[in-house]
């Protein structure tokens, strides 16, 4: 996970100490990465995007061989 300064467009991979940017000392600072994406998923979305996964891919295996056997 990674912050974000959008005052002085400072990016570090690290984390801020004290939530102030090192380069310009604002406080409006962003964190990004996908590790903040995943927190805001439920276990029950997961799970829902999982069985449409593999819904989806198991449509195309049985589509896929009708198309060369048949």
């Amino acid at each position: 996970m990674g912050f974000y300064c959008p005052d002085c467009g400072y990016r570090s991979k690290k984390k801020i100490p004290h939530v102030q940017c090192p380069a310009c000392d604002s406080t409006a600072i962003q964190s990004t990465g996908r590790s903040r994406d995943k927190q805001l998923q439920s276990p029950r979305q997961r799970n829902l995007r999982l069985v449409i996964l593999i819904a989806l891919w198991t449509f195309l295996i049985i589509e896929i061989y009708n198309k060369l056997y048949n």
